[in-house]
């Protein structure tokens, strides 16, 4: 339904430009190394995709790098900035020789 407005009832209206970033998006961008952040699935509704999506487009454009995993409950997400330092110790765990 279409509705006329005062410029009153705009002024009090939620509102954000056209194009810019997700909520959830700016949330993750903000994050410092060692903190971590609840995302409840009302704040996320993409279909089929899940906020580890964001972090890896982050992680490619940046390589600063987050740990997402499920709620228990499966009613959202936790995301966690990994510190650089960490990051580090993870990757050179992973290129280690395995021996026999």
């Amino acid at each position: 339904m279409i509705k006329k407005i005062t410029r009153a009832e705009l002024e009090d209206m939620n509102r954000r430009p056209l194009g810019k970033k997700h909520a959830v998006r700016i949330a993750i961008e903000q994050l410092q190394p060692g903190e971590i952040i609840t995302i409840d699935r009302t704040d996320f509704k993409w279909k089929g995709h899940t906020p580890k999506l964001i972090c890896n487009q982050i992680t490619k454009k940046t390589k600063v790098t987050f740990l997402v995993s499920w709620l228990a409950d499966k009613s959202g997400w936790i995301v966690e900035r990994v510190a650089e330092q960490e990051a580090e110790e993870d990757n050179m765990e992973s290129k280690e020789p395995e021996t026999a």
